[in-house]
């Protein structure tokens, strides 16, 4: 269930996938869920994106607001392609994919303007050649944002289980996560320069890894983000990106390099916010 790790915004994945403060779009009940009340409006996002090995993933998310709740429901695909078969030495006998499936839905509530809590459950679907699996998972979210404007925020992603997938059920990358954002203005340009950080613990793997980006927005119309990540041996530690706003829609782009040949990564997202 490795499709579960990669974010599904490609804001967040041009910032090193920091995701813990950063976001109230649908995609944020991917990663913490209490980050939907942050801003009250209601949004529907696409994303598509190219990943190693070929291995593609859809993201559909729609949010809504409430009063003090937020709601989101995501729907994610993701594909692998081509894995040879084989039982003799020799050829191979033909090719399979790989593919998963998640549903969700997620809700946020605000406790007051600066604290809000969020829970979330998804339905998870995995099948490797003639064999499948179903299960389900949940996330918890919170957010305090200060008078300053420094937003922390904490979730726990993926806690559930799976049925077997012929003898052995797939284990979920539980993950908790921990990190903080801070914008600065820089009004003298009408720009605004974001900073965030996440503390990102994969519990089943027992390894720590470190997730900061940047962002530089003018004028609240175009952006341009830089991340840095640890400790991931498949892709380059660095990431790029950038994001266009006009009027309700919003483009935005994420390019990740990888290591050992794979093909770079790729992946960009279209969201229309409602007025």
């Amino acid at each position: 269930m490795q499709f579960l790790k990669p974010g599904v915004s490609a804001r967040s994945i041009a910032m090193g996938e920091v995701a813990a403060s950063l976001g109230s779009d649908a995609a944020a009940a991917y990663n913490n869920p209490a980050l939907l009340s942050q801003e009250n409006n209601s949004s529907l996002q696409i994303f598509h994106s190219n990943l190693m090995a070929n291995t593609t993933m859809q993201f559909l998310g729609a949010k809504t607001t409430f009063n003090r709740f937020a709601f989101a429901y995501t729907l994610n695909t993701t594909n692998i392609p081509n894995f040879e078969i084989r039982t003799i030495p020799g050829e191979a006998e033909g090719t399979f994919g790989v593919h998963y499936f998640a549903s969700g839905i997620a809700a946020s509530y605000s406790v007051d303007d600066n604290v809000s809590l969020g829970i979330g459950g998804k339905l998870l679907y995995e099948k490797i050649f003639i064999d499948d699996a179903t299960g389900f998972a949940f996330d918890f979210g919170s957010r305090k944002k200060f008078e300053n404007q420094f937003v922390i925020g904490a979730s726990l992603n993926n806690l559930g289980a799976m049925s077997k997938l012929r003898n052995t059920s797939t284990t979920l990358p539980t993950t908790l996560r921990i990190g903080a954002a801070y914008p600065l203005a820089l009004s003298g340009i009408h720009s605004e320069i974001l900073f965030a950080a996440d503390a990102i613990d994969i519990l089943p793997e027992k390894q720590v890894h470190i997730s900061t980006g940047a962002e530089f927005l003018y004028d609240k119309i175009f952006a341009l983000r830089l991340g840095y990540q640890s400790g991931f041996e498949a892709k380059k530690n660095w990431s790029v990106g950038l994001g266009i706003t006009y009027n309700t829609v919003i483009f935005d782009y994420a390019f990740v390099p990888y290591n050992n040949n794979y093909a770079a990564g790729h992946t960009i997202a279209i969201s229309y916010i409602f007025e």
